[in-house]
């Protein structure tokens, strides 16, 4: 599991999403990663809060949306051809 920003940092980096600063502005005025400010834009847009809580799934995958199990086999699908 990651480590969090300190809460003055995250409250820096929310004004200046709000603001609609540009990546390399708030990259350039708080100094953390491009992939931080990626993350943190992603999780307010879903969920509200800059860090998922570990109650709220963080992605769902394709075989889950159809309701197929994630582990199934997938051998043996080949159909024959030959006659």
């Amino acid at each position: 599991m990651g480590r969090r920003l300190p809460d003055e940092v995250v409250y820096r980096i929310r004004l200046r999403i709000k603001a609609n600063k540009n990546v390399a502005a708030i990259i350039k005025a708080v100094k953390v990663s491009k992939k931080t400010i990626y993350k943190l834009q992603l999780n307010l847009n879903i969920w509200g809060e800059p860090y998922v809580l570990e109650n709220k799934p963080a992605t769902i995958s394709r075989d889950e949306t159809w309701g197929e199990p994630l582990g199934r086999n997938l051998t043996n699908q080949r159909t024959s051809t030959a006659g």
